[in-house]
């Protein structure tokens, strides 16, 4: 199969090139190429956190071991110089001092200092600083364009099962069709992260309409794969291409023609069977964990984490979403 990435060509450059080795007539627009250059500020941003984050967890575990909060018993043993015990109120003060909220602060303000230190030390020559995401404003903008990478993605998948040999096609198609699951999963929320539409407005249900037959056009266009291969991956570029770019240009009610989607019949919404089904077996099991007999300190622990568990297998698509970040500092902007 043809590797078709190279580290030294840029995302866009890259996604430019996919274009050309499908046989695309046609070019990204240069919203595109910002959305890009967003998401490679917020990779920057991301690993950043990541190791300052990871730096002041370690040294926030070896303060509180040095820390070595007593435990009673050791509280209730004879002081060595006065040969007189702690009293019931000294022991019962001390033990409440609450150690992990400490323990939490003290991470959160040496991650703090660390950010801060990259901020400062890491600049170029030019003097600009390497701290690329400097308020919330500019950390939504970048988090935004999560569908514009994932479909950047897809189209060079595609790409390289075009160029790819027979022997090679299939697992080439495989990793198409993983692909475009990945961009179904972030049109469903395309338009709440895309941020032009408020909160409680009535557009959203339109919107949620649309990206439901968005998404069965993209199915019908893949169901080809198997019959007219060369064909349905140019049209499957062409595609994901036009909803790029409608999505860098705010029209989340129209990636798509109304010929393209014209007398396909949008997925059912099974929103509400995940609530449900969420709320049923989050319940199960806090009352099964509360009849464990667990400590008091560590059941409450178990318990949030048992139901963010359980929230991750209903809403997987969104529980992938979340992970977002972490993928682009592994797998690149």
């Amino acid at each position: 199969m043809t590797t078709s990435r190279s580290a030294s060509r840029s995302r866009f450059d890259q996604l430019t090139y996919d274009l050309d080795r499908l046989g695309v007539n046609r070019q990204a627009s240069g919203r595109v190429r910002v959305a890009m250059h967003r998401r490679a500020q917020l990779k920057g941003w991301v690993i950043q956190a990541a190791t300052s984050t990871t730096l002041s967890l370690a040294a926030a575990i070896y303060l509180a071991h040095l820390m070595d909060f007593p435990t009673r018993a050791e509280l209730e043993r004879p002081d060595i110089v006065s040969g007189q015990r702690m009293t019931e109120s000294q022991i019962r003060f001390i033990l409440a001092i609450p150690k992990w909220p400490l323990f939490a602060l003290l991470t959160v303000l040496l991650t703090a200092a660390l950010l801060a230190a990259f901020s400062m030390a890491l600049e170029d020559t030019r003097g600009r600083s390497f701290w690329y995401i400097k308020d919330t404003d500019s950390f939504k903008a970048a988090r935004r364009y999560a569908l514009v990478m994932v479909i950047a993605d897809t189209i060079t998948a595609c790409a390289d099962a075009y160029e790819s040999r027979r022997e090679e096609r299939a697992p080439a198609l495989r990793q198409v069709s993983r692909h475009l699951a990945a961009v179904t999963r972030s049109l469903r929320t395309a338009y709440k992260y895309r941020g032009s539409v408020p909160l409680r407005s009535h557009r959203r249900q339109i919107l949620d309409m649309h990206a439901r037959q968005v998404i069965a056009a993209i199915h019908k266009t893949e169901e080809r794969l198997d019959r007219d291969t060369q064909s349905a991956l140019q049209e499957l570029s062409e595609i994901l291409l036009t909803i790029s770019q409608r999505y860098c240009d705010a029209r989340v009610g129209a990636l798509l023609n109304d010929e393209q989607i014209e007398g396909v019949q949008p997925g059912p919404d099974r929103e509400w069977l995940r609530i449900v089904a969420w709320a049923a077996l989050s319940t199960g099991a806090v009352i099964l964990i509360s009849r464990l007999g667990l400590s008091s300190g560590a059941e409450p622990i178990v318990m949030i984490f048992v139901v963010l568990i359980v929230m991750a297998i209903v809403w997987n698509r969104k529980v992938r979403q979340a992970f977002d970040l972490l993928g682009i500092v592994v797998g690149g902007p």
